[in-house]
């Protein structure tokens, strides 16, 4: 009897120890996830500019195309703000034309002033020479010097003026540059007054209306990119082993029962963050199955399914099983 229950619990302890090895030792070989689903490339549709919403050129769920218009917001303040930016423009080009034809008179005066200059030089020279042989008086020699330096005087004042206006072209420069980025943005807030698809994709959860107003930067809706969809597995981290990008697998889709789908491993995760009380943009957190046992980590694996039917529908978000032997 006392060997009947050595043997017994023998057995027992066998068991126990080839059960724990094959289960911590089943990831080598094989790999059930139920912690899968769908999901895809989703867009926020975020006006870039702010606005009425006047028309709205979709439904929710709609398949678009590329390029699409799916929400034109009211065009009238725009459209005035592209006519007053024109206008400005218009001016700041007058008052650079006016600049450039006040530098082309100034620099003619600056060349009738030299050349009233040089005569009156030479004028006076000559008045001295005749002074000294007493053929005009010391009044008249007097009076050209003064015309002399009435001259000179003239030509520096001639040449101030070009200075200054020549230091005005930067100024005036500037300001056409800049009415003609004011154009430009105007002309951008009027294109953006209207959205558009991004790419081929669906309409997802359009709960907006003509009248409601879109505020800049705020998402209005979702968008779905066409043909983005693959799956997401969060794989324990004893599992990661034998993975590798390539890796094919089998799915298993909820909104698609008794059936097996192959994929393959298009990518591996990374890292995840170890907490979700401090949140970072940069890693995924993989919330545990229960929070009194403490399970392994999670790291996300995309999988792209192979040869799918494309008349099924991969709604994101649905619940996915892989199988990896």
């Amino acid at each position: 009897m006392q060997s009947f229950f050595k043997n017994k619990l023998f057995l027992l302890a066998s068991s126990l120890v080839i059960f724990v090895i094959g289960y911590y030792s089943s990831g080598y070989f094989f790999i059930y996830n139920n912690d899968a689903y769908i999901s895809a490339n989703v867009v926020k549709i975020t006006p870039s500019v702010s606005g009425l919403i006047t028309q709205i050129h979709v439904k929710d769920n709609q398949e678009v195309n590329n390029g699409d218009v799916l929400i034109t917001l009211d065009q009238e303040p725009f459209n005035i703000a592209l006519d007053n930016a024109q206008s400005l423009l218009s001016q700041a080009i007058a008052q650079q034309n006016l600049l450039q034809t006040q530098l082309k008179e100034a620099q003619a005066g600056i060349e009738i002033s030299q050349a009233q200059a040089n005569f009156s030089k030479l004028e006076f020279k000559r008045y001295q020479i005749l002074q000294k042989k007493n053929s005009v008086s010391k009044n008249d020699l007097d009076a050209k010097q003064e015309e002399y330096n009435i001259a000179n005087a003239t030509l520096e004042k001639s040449q101030l003026t070009y200075q200054d206006l020549l230091k005005r072209t930067p100024l005036e420069k500037a300001l056409v540059q800049q009415q003609q980025a004011a154009v430009k943005q105007a002309k951008y807030n009027l294109k953006m007054s209207q959205i558009y698809a991004p790419s081929d994709g669906y309409i997802n959860n359009l709960r907006i209306y003509a009248g409601d107003y879109a505020n800049q930067a705020s998402p209005l809706f979702g968008f779905i990119t066409k043909g983005s969809e693959h799956i997401i597995a969060n794989i324990k981290e004893s599992n990661l082993v034998s993975l590798t990008q390539g890796t094919l697998v089998w799915v298993y889709l909820s909104n698609h029962p008794w059936s097996l789908y192959r994929g393959q491993i298009t990518s591996l995760g990374r890292g995840v963050s170890r907490s979700n009380t401090q949140p970072n943009p940069a890693l995924p957190y993989v919330e545990p199955i229960t929070n009194w046992i403490r399970y392994e980590y999670r790291i996300p694996v995309r999988i792209e399914l192979i040869d799918f039917p494309s008349e099924k529908r991969l709604p994101v978000g649905i619940d996915a099983r892989v199988l990896i032997f």
